[in-house]
């Protein structure tokens, strides 16, 4: 069957969670189905999946195609090319047998580029092959498959890049170029909008497009831990999934993921500046379009965009020598002509950013992505087509030059939408509307206008309300007993101007509900008597019979049919409810959710009194869900490890109005468990309590609100899911919560270094105190976990798991007097590691896994024997940092005193840090009683 190696995860619009329990589901605004890379592999084979060679054989072709689809069926295959987004480019690999069986049936399909015939018997496999030019080859070698690939990948990449040059006449007073370019001013510049959290979001995407592709994970683990801004450049030269992830977003306007990638776009513009040269004649080998090529010879002066990165050489004669032909496309020489002058695009030498860039004839020099030339002369010469091109300026396009202008001086980002709108792109204005009001403060003073811009767009693209929804029930008359006709009566009476039930009824005019959508309710043979069916109806078919449990329109029982009507009812109040919140009426969602809040009540009060065990308790049979709105890197996945199986299903969003319409169309049924990041405004909140089933909300993350359902730790936030799981499970929770027993589901977790979150407000002080320590993954055997009970208090220390983190920030913060905690293990390290002996450290506290490390650091004679304050075990490392906290706390304070805000948190944080050392004094010196007090007995 069909498996999805590469993870295309962005299915439809406000739909992207998967059907089986325990899977992560990830929504980002959207709305056409999308795939990261720009061109897709199939492999299709009756023996893809089994085998350790084909295996072996998955895991290259991954280096070359991220996202690998393998099928060992023709009949799935075929209908999964057949069914697959046109505006998808698939490159197809098939056994000899089965292309001989599927080509002629799906070589007509535009999405399909090209096959290859992998196969054992070459010649035989020739002779068919023959007939479809799709086919670029017959072979039977693995390496040769890769080497053709990959060289056929490298050309089609090339080939995408032609199309997306785009030339534009200067009389043309807004051009569609204006938007992209204004676009890209934004997302470049750090001064319009925050980047930091964009990385997480787009490692979290990464890590879920590529979750079953074991190579693409560790390049993104690579890039995770190692990446610095110093090295963006370096990354988009490297042969990773990463550069077609972020060619395809620059190629296509992609405004959903260059909003993710916005961090990338400021690193390597950053860098262009800082190694910004003065003037460049430089050439580049472009694949161009017959009819582009016609429209710049006809068309002399226009302007010409790329909308991506623009590489080139120094090298003409060089470049010269590396051009091939192409039947399809012409091979065109550009010439370009690069001076610096105010408002045109960096471009920089790679050799002077990064001497780590491995020099390629094609790739010595860069252009940041929108740069504009001027189109010169196209000549023949020599056989070689030459086109002249000219960087310009913002300054020689007065209109966009005008805008610039005006963003620089308003940071009225809302220019974006207003010209998308112009040029009729509402699905683009959407989304970069959307993206805003994700990434801006509530209270920020665009917010009014950008909720205004949805409003009316989403009134305009998405008008279907329930009174355009008509449900029709016809000829299951028969088929009904006592409980499914009381549940479809009382459908009937909560729902009657928008259902219509026939009894015996041989025919249907759907005609009488023009203009409308219309939910069919029926059976399978009532439906196959239908004619010129419209295609605003959907058909949901009782079949008891010959069952097919993949079709989701068709179920086997007369109560899940009525269960569906239900669902689709309620469905449609709820999401009049959120398009009525959107557009600012409030009293008109609050009508939609109780018209849907009384269907739900109605629906289960009929169904619990005339069911058998209506005496049982239900809940425990209600799936449990658990929704995280805005997540940080890792949240979900150390979320799933702690709680496994408690939750039915984990998802996670990073959109409030993605989040809403997901629960509408898809966990209505469900109970919900929502954690939301705790930097947005609490009043977000109250559009999910409009929701019956979501039982709880929890904020969690560092901000100023402090009450009982904030959580700034992630153990408090998990020690509180436990006690409300406990409590929604069974009579053991009822018992803990009759007796307020949060120590009792507390109790299965403990605080460890992990848990300290640093205060950044510490960053500030002229001290820095660092926690290295181990962690273990290159350990052989069993690791000790240092317990750290106070880790929600110790937040004056800033924790690094390796140690070029670590010695990077010493690097970093030279100005700054440097405490460090650090593991005997780690010090050794550090001993071993030659270059870093200039990094001067005030003071070095050692804390020890072993006895036996712990004798040996005592006379330690390694770097830095001089700065060693203490050597001790680690079981007292919560003692000392709490100890160390307080007077740390204290002084940093002190020297705020001009600032009440900072003086009074940091005196509180002495303050509480103090309660804690003194409640561990305490707690030793009740011990000691306790054994005195037990001697004296004895005696």
């Amino acid at each position: 069957m069909g498996n999805n190696t590469g993870k295309n995860f962005f299915s439809q619009l406000w739909k992207r969670s998967s059907t089986n329990s325990s899977k992560f589901s990830l929504a980002i605004p959207s709305n056409e189905q999308i795939t990261l890379e720009t061109f897709l592999l199939v492999w299709l084979d009756p023996n893809v999946n089994t085998g350790v060679e084909n295996r072996e054989t998955q895991i290259k072709l991954r280096k070359v195609f991220t996202c690998l689809y393998t099928f060992d069926n023709v009949t799935t295959c075929e209908k999964w090319l057949k069914e697959y987004d046109a505006n998808e480019k698939l490159v197809l690999i098939v056994s000899g047998a089965y292309g001989n069986q599927i080509v002629p049936k799906i070589h007509y399909l535009p999405t399909i580029i090209s096959i290859y015939v992998y196969c054992l018997d070459v010649n035989r496999n020739k002779t068919w092959s023959m007939d479809y030019s799709k086919i670029r080859s017959v072979l039977s070698d693995t390496d040769e498959l890769l080497k053709q690939l990959s060289i056929h990948q490298n050309n089609l990449e090339d080939v995408e890049d032609s199309k997306s040059l785009q030339t534009y006449s200067l009389d043309i007073k807004i051009a569609s170029y204006t938007w992209y370019n204004l676009l890209l001013e934004i997302l470049q510049s750090s001064d319009y909008l925050p980047s930091h959290s964009t990385f997480r979001e787009l490692i979290q995407i990464l890590r879920i497009y590529c979750s079953n592709d074991e190579y693409g994970s560790n390049l993104i683990t690579a890039f995770e831990k190692t990446y610095d801004s110093e090295d963006a450049v370096l990354w988009l030269t490297s042969d990773t999934p990463l550069v077609r992830f972020v060619n395809k977003a620059l190629r296509k306007q992609d405004i959903n993921m260059l909003f993710v990638l916005r961090f990338l776009l400021i690193d390597i513009h950053k860098q262009l500046m800082k190694h910004q040269a003065n003037s460049l004649r430089v050439f580049r080998i472009q694949k161009m379009m017959k009819s582009q090529m016609d429209h710049i010879l006809v068309n002399p002066g226009q302007i010409l965009t790329f909308n991506g990165f623009l590489f080139a050489s120094t090298d003409k004669n060089k470049l010269i020598s590396t051009m091939k032909t192409d039947d399809q496309f012409e091979t065109v020489l550009i010439d370009i002509k690069a001076t610096y002058r105010p408002g045109v695009a960096s471009f920089a030498v790679l050799s002077n950013i990064n001497s780590d860039i491995s020099k390629q004839i094609d790739h010595e020099v860069l252009f940041m992505c929108g740069s504009i030339f001027r189109v010169g002369s196209l000549t023949l010469d020599n056989s070689i087509w030459i086109l002249d091109l000219t960087l310009i300026s913002d300054s020689d396009l007065n209109e966009l030059s005008k805008m610039k202008e005006q963003l620089k001086y308003d940071h009225n980002l809302c220019i974006i939408s207003d010209l998308l709108n112009y040029c009729e792109k509402p699905d683009k204005a959407m989304i970069y509307c959307q993206r805003l009001s994700n990434e801006l403060p509530k209270q920020h003073a665009l917010m009014p206008q950008i909720n205004k811009e949805l409003s009316k767009i989403r009134l305009q693209t998405n008008s279907t309300s329930l009174d355009d929804v008509q449900f029709v029930v016809i000829s299951l008359s028969s088929h009904l007993n006592d409980l499914t006709s009381a549940l479809l009566a009382t459908l009937f009476s909560l729902a009657s101007d928008s259902i219509v039930i026939y009894q015996n009824e041989t025919t249907l005019d759907f005609s009488q509900w023009s203009n409308k959508i219309i939910l069919l309710f029926t059976t399978t043979q009532f439906a196959a008597t239908l004619k010129n069916v419209p295609t605003c109806v959907t058909i949901y078919t009782l079949n008891s019979g010959d069952f097919n449990v993949e079709d989701p329109y068709q179920f086997a029982t007369i109560q899940d049919l009525v269960n569906q009507l239900f669902d689709a009812i309620v469905q449609k109040y709820r999401l009049e409810t959120c398009r009525y919140n959107q557009i600012g009426e409030p009293d008109k969602a609050n009508e939609q959710e109780m018209k849907a809040n009384k269907v739900e009540h109605e629906f289960k009060k009929v169904y619990e009194q005339m069911h058998n065990n209506s005496s049982k308790k239900t809940s425990n049979n209600i799936p449990l869900t658990i929704i995280w709105l805005m997540p940080k890197v890792g949240d979900m996945e150390s979320l799933k490890e702690a709680f496994g199986e408690y939750f039915s299903s984990y998802h996670l969003f990073f959109n409030e109005h993605t989040c809403h319409y997901y629960i509408v169309e898809n966990e209505h049924r469900n109970d919900i468990f929502l954690i939301i990041d705790a930097s947005s405004e609490q009043s977000i909140e109250n559009g999910f309590r409009q929701f019956s089933n979501v039982k709880k909300i929890y904020f969690y993350g560092q901000s100023t609100h402090s009450d009982e359902k904030t959580f700034h730790t992630r153990n408090d936030l998990y020690y509180r899911l436990a006690y409300d799981l406990i409590g929604h499970y069974g009579e053991l929770g009822d018992n803990y919560q009759k007796n307020d027993q949060l120590k009792e589901a507390r109790e299965s977790f403990m605080k460890t270094i992990d848990d300290i979150e640093y205060d950044t407000n510490y960053s500030h002080a002229n001290t820095h105190w660092l926690l290295l320590y181990d962690d273990h993954r290159d350990q052989i055997g069993p690791s000790i976990v240092v317990e750290v009970p106070h880790a929600h208090l110790i937040k004056f220390i800033c924790t690094y798991r390796t140690l070029p983190d670590c010695q990077r920030h010493i690097r970093n913060n030279r100005q700054k007097k440097i405490k460090l905690f650090i593991t005997n293990n780690k010090l050794v390290d550090w001993d071993n590691n030659t270059g870093v002996s200039d990094l001067d450290l005030k003071k070095l506290f050692i804390y020890c896994n072993t006895d036996r490390s712990f004798i040996d650091m005592q006379t330690w004679n390694g770097c830095y024997q001089d700065k060693i304050e203490v050597v001790f075990m680690y079981h007292e490392l919560d003692y000392r940092l709490t100890y160390a906290g307080v007077d740390y706390a204290k002084e940093v304070g002190d020297t705020f005193k001009t600032n009440d805000g900072l003086y009074r948190k940091f005196l509180g944080d002495a303050c509480r840090l103090s309660a804690a050392l003194q409640n561990n004094f305490q707690h030793k010196i009740d011990i000691i009683d306790t054994k005195l007090s037990e001697q004296s007995t004895q005696v």
